[in-house]
């Protein structure tokens, strides 16, 4: 595996796609059944071994080598090319000062000595398997492996202790005989591969802070909770897992579901009740949620065969006259219009108390992200923020006035549209060329964007604005306010005499604050200019796929060698490992999503993701999703 995985070269940072080869792997004749054999070579080009260096293959890492000071240097001399490039902040990967070494640590006695088990377990099943062609293949890539050599390979098959250090050097041969099972793996630990990255990179890793908090029982919040609903004469409170801009992903500070619950998938709606406290999420989440929810909370499996189609159908089988409390801001326009249909033929109403109840039992709530914004490049728009502007303007000039159908009289100022609000952080992120980093692996920020005919204005934090990025709003003719500064605006009805139009997705509460007189809804023009894609960002997307399917095959190409090697690897080292070889690649700003690490049972979990305390590590025998 070393031999083969060093010779291949990954040209991470080209962007030609006529360098792609196109030859085919050649045929040495048949095996014993008939079928071509492949002779295995150079696994991305399909030529003999190559002669370049293999520091092109990233950090060092998935060249087969256990010689931490080999990885460092080809870290090393990566680092003096300067061949990485980033367009933002993130830390990079930087070599250690000294070599790094793997120290005698209950982590690495368990992962040698399971070596030991596994080599034992290959011995055994190249007897059973002698007729089978792959695994005889198999035996032949290890046996011919020349990064490794026979005394090595003894000196593993003997640790047969893990106090004593001379016993490792030992160069006894206590291979399995035919037949004989496979002796007991020893004790193996959720840490067990934590000395397997080098430098910044295994900082980064080993400081890093759980995203997720766990939050202990429920039911003194819940408790304190009941009381607010009690001073508003509520009957139920809905808890949305969205925030005030409809994002399904969310800023901690906005994570109110899952403080109250303990739930934090990325689906659900929480309700609670003055006697009772219930979760409604889909399939994708039945299983973890009956993890993470304590014995104060009810599972409501929405879409079940028996069970309601979502919350809002639920609530249509309590009994009326009830008192629903919500956040307006979390539910958007078409929602509440819905719900409110619905309730109203039983005679309920929806309450909105002027703050958000789980806000005011959330003592140690995290605050609001002071994160800087900035601007992204023409080279990766490929439009101005100018030209989005005029479109979106000619837009709203054509939009006709909101009159009866029936009415013959010429339109007056108070019927036409002045302009329109957009609350979808996306739209607002692209169609100014902004992006932020206020909600994890998204790269928005939370903001309001007004745009009239002839003006605009950005509601947000100025605390996220830089010296450039005053200049160039300034530049587009958008002015700046304070985020929570639109509720003025909307009050005032500073825009004009006319409507603004709104997307049937903007908050509920905005609609309140407008009245029905002051606004049109009307579907989202921003978001058809972000489906039609232009030539830069096709080109982008196809050179961002290239360069991460790089990093995947480099990873593929580790992993495989650290298990053959009998290496144990944990979900959560593996997903840290796949970061860390994305974060070499160009343009690196952030992996979209917490990656998918799942091995044996966990991979059938949906939008499973590994925490550090928790991880398995990886089964030889069961799939491992990624």
């Amino acid at each position: 595996m070393n031999d083969t995985a060093e010779s291949i070269t990954f040209h991470s940072d080209s962007e030609k796609y006529s360098e792609i080869p196109t030859s085919l792997p050649e045929f040495h004749g048949t095996d014993s059944q008939g079928r071509p054999k492949l002779s295995r070579g150079n696994t991305m080009t399909g030529t003999k071994k190559s002669t370049t260096s293999s520091t092109k293959f990233g950090y060092g890492w998935g060249i087969g080598k256990k010689n931490k000071m080999k990885e460092a240097e080809a870290e090393e001399e990566r680092s003096r090319s300067g061949s990485a490039e980033s367009q933002t902040n993130l830390p990079l990967y930087e070599p250690p000062m000294a070599s790094p070494k793997r120290s005698n640590t209950k982590a690495s006695h368990a992962s040698k000595s399971s070596h030991r088990s596994h080599e034992s377990q290959r011995s055994h099943n190249s007897v059973s398997m002698q007729g089978s062609p792959r695994a005889q293949d198999s035996l032949n890539l290890r046996r011919g492996d020349s990064q490794r050599s026979q005394a090595t390979h003894a000196s593993h098959a003997t640790h047969s202790s893990h106090a004593s250090r001379s016993t490792h050097r030992s160069t006894g041969h206590t291979a399995s005989a035919p037949g004989t099972p496979p002796k007991p793996r020893p004790p193996l630990y959720a840490n067990d591969s934590s000395s397997t990255l080098v430098g910044s990179a295994l900082e980064r890793k080993m400081n890093e802070v759980d995203s997720v908090r766990d939050y202990a029982d429920t039911k003194e919040k819940l408790e304190d909770l009941r009381r607010n609903m009690t001073m508003h004469k509520l009957d139920y409170y809905i808890i949305p897992g969205e925030d005030a801009h409809g994002s399904e992903y969310v800023a901690e500070s906005d994570q109110r579901r899952h403080f109250i619950s303990g739930f934090y998938g990325s689906n659900g709606h929480a309700i609670v009740t003055m006697t009772a406290a219930y979760l409604f999420t889909d399939a994708r989440y039945w299983t973890q949620a009956q993890e993470q929810l304590d014995t104060n909370w009810t599972l409501v499996k929405a879409g079940s065969v028996d069970g309601p189609l979502d919350w809002i159908e639920w609530l249509m089988t309590r009994p009326g006259g009830a008192r629903i409390g919500v956040d307006a801001r979390m539910l958007s326009y078409d929602k509440a219009s819905l719900i409110n249909d619905k309730i109203f033929r039983v005679d309920s109403k929806f309450v909105y108390p002027p703050q958000n109840l789980v806000d005011l039992v959330w003592k140690d709530k995290p605050p609001k992200s002071k994160a800087p914004i900035f601007i992204q490049p023409i080279e990766f728009s490929g439009v101005s923020a100018a030209t989005k502007l005029v479109k979106l303007r000619d837009w709203i000039k054509s939009h006709p006035p909101s009159l009866s159908s029936f009415s013959k009289a010429p339109a007056t100022p108070e019927q036409v549209q002045e302009g329109t609000l957009i609350t979808s952080l996306s739209c607002i992120a692209y169609l100014l060329n902004l992006r932020g980093s206020d909600i994890p692996h998204n790269p928005l920020f939370h903001a309001y964007l007004f745009v009239g005919i002839d003006n605009a204005i950005l509601f947000l934090d100025h605390d996220k604005t830089t010296v450039e990025v005053t200049e160039y709003l300034k530049n587009l003719g958008v002015e700046t306010r304070q985020y929570l500064d639109l509720w003025t605006f909307l009050r005032r009805r500073e825009w004009g005499r006319g409507k603004i139009i709104i997307s049937p997705q903007t908050s509920y509460a905005i609609s309140l604050m407008l009245t029905h007189y002051r606004y049109t809804v009307a579907p989202s023009f921003v978001e058809k200019m972000m489906a039609i894609k232009n030539e830069t960002e096709l080109e982008g997307l196809r050179r961002a796929y290239m360069r991460d399917g790089v990093a995947f095959v480099k990873f593929l190409a580790w992993l495989e060698g650290k298990l053959l090697d009998g290496w144990d690897i944990s979900e959560y080292e593996a997903a840290s490992r796949l970061t860390e070889m994305r974060r070499s690649g160009k343009h690196f700003m952030g992996i979209a999503y917490k990656s998918i690490s799942a091995t044996g049972s966990n991979a059938a979990l949906s939008h499973y993701t590994p925490r550090k305390s928790t991880a398995k590590l990886i089964e030889r025998d069961t799939p491992y999703l990624k």
